[in-house]
């Protein structure tokens, strides 16, 4: 084989690689969405008979739609603005429930809080 042939099928096969490793992340993406809207609609049904306590301690998902009330809130919205999750584990954390609550209140002042000033 010549030279010029062997580097033509170098570079066929890395064009090859590059589109499965696109494809794989499509999949992966699909997958990860699946599973956070069903996490999403257990947490709903969920909460329908049992609302969360505030001395509960929330995963990101669940986290993200506490604070968002009728839709979830990004998780990068979560990290930025409100308080640092608890460390629970090596590659887990949780947002502890009153700490959402407080900053909730922070973000959101009553009436009475606003007039008084």
């Amino acid at each position: 084989m010549a030279i010029d042939q062997l580097q033509d099928q170098e570079r066929k096969r890395r064009r090859n690689e590059r589109k499965q490793r696109k494809r794989d992340r499509k999949a992966e993406y699909k997958r990860l969405l699946k599973r956070r809207l069903k996490h999403i609609a257990e947490l709903r049904e969920l909460w329908a008979r049992i609302p969360p306590q505030p001395e509960d301690l929330l995963d990101e998902i669940a986290a993200c739609l506490w604070a968002g009330g009728t839709e979830p809130i990004d998780p990068s919205t979560l990290w930025r603005r409100y308080s640092p999750p608890i460390k629970i584990g090596p590659q887990a954390v949780r947002w502890p429930l009153k700490n959402l609550q407080a900053d909730r209140a922070r973000m959101n002042p009553t009436n009475s809080e606003v007039t008084a000033e």
